[in-house]
């Protein structure tokens, strides 16, 4: 997925609605094709080191037309979140990869060899429902306690959405692992400063700036921009599940739209014509993706 529109000669008109973030349309009615339940294997896999974690995850993206159905990251920083609230983490956990496979015994196998092979110290295996609920509640856990945190210090989060292609994610990694000890040095204290998590089987995580005080948002602001630059130059986008919205970015003293780095402003401006095309009234969420000056030039 990718942040603005998508739109081709010849294209399904739905592939141009679906992620325009409600400025072409107002979906009345939606018809949905359910498929038959599938047999799941659950498994949290712990590790000792991130470049352990990092070779058990290229080795089961080998094999995901195989059934690999789901794979999620979890910092050490992230650890150290959801071991408040989870007495059963171990202080040698320092890097966690959620995995979702299918249940039969090539799976189960592939699995218990990658896992021998890149050295898992320690593993939370689910074969039931509810032993995957309970993983997916140690998922939704990390994000919940970091706003909990967060209130309790009255402190402000700011995330990215990134995805870079798989080739280049190597690179992104290594740059938000600079970015976040440069946003540390910078503010030396007690408390988290930042965590990394999310969905690692395509490229796309989560880098969360844990900001205590007005100085250290304006700071993970200017490294945010440098996050979304290189991932940009990478061949990425900026947002790969949440919108863009109405926001704004600082780049040489001079506010744009957040998809104008990726699209600069003849982009936008092709956006604002298919905007008009579809709602020349300017009713439907308007601001979101481009700023109402850009319709009048659409």
């Amino acid at each position: 997925s990718s942040a603005g529109l998508y739109a081709k000669e010849g294209m399904d008109l739905i592939d141009l609605l679906i992620g325009s973030e409600g400025i072409l349309g107002v979906i009345t009615q939606i018809e949905i094709r359910l498929y038959q339940g599938r047999d799941i294997i659950s498994d949290i896999a712990f590790f000792e080191s991130d470049e352990e974690a990092l070779g058990f995850v290229n080795a089961l993206r080998e094999h995901k037309e195989k059934g690999i159905l789901s794979l999620e990251y979890f910092d050490s920083h992230s650890l150290d979140f959801i071991r408040e609230r989870d007495s059963g983490l171990r202080p040698d956990f320092k890097t966690a990869i959620l995995v979702e496979i299918l249940d039969n015994d090539d799976q189960k196998f592939l699995l218990y060899q990658l896992m021998e092979e890149y050295h898992v110290i320690d593993d939370w295996y689910a074969d039931n429902k509810q032993g995957i609920a309970k993983h997916k509640d140690f998922r939704h856990s990390l994000p919940e306690g970091i706003n909990s945190y967060l209130r309790e210090r009255q402190g402000k989060k700011l995330g990215t959405d990134l995805v870079v292609p798989l080739h280049e994610f190597p690179k992104m990694l290594q740059c938000y692992r600079k970015v976040g000890e440069m946003f540390k040095e910078r503010f030396p204290r007690e408390g988290s400063h930042y965590v990394i998590f999310g969905h690692i089987g395509d490229g796309h995580l989560h880098f969360n700036f844990i900001t205590h005080s007005s100085a250290e948002l304006e700071y993970a602001k200017e490294l945010h921009l440098e996050l979304a630059q290189k991932a940009i130059f990478l061949g990425g986008t900026i947002s790969g599940e949440h919108g863009v919205g109405k926001k704004m970015v600082k780049i040489k003293g001079r506010e744009i739209p957040y998809l104008e780095l990726m699209y600069g402003r003849e982009g936008l401006l092709e956006i604002a014509k298919i905007k008009q095309i579809f709602d020349p009234n300017s009713i439907l969420n308007v601001g979101n993706m481009v700023p109402r000056e850009f319709l009048a030039y659409g």
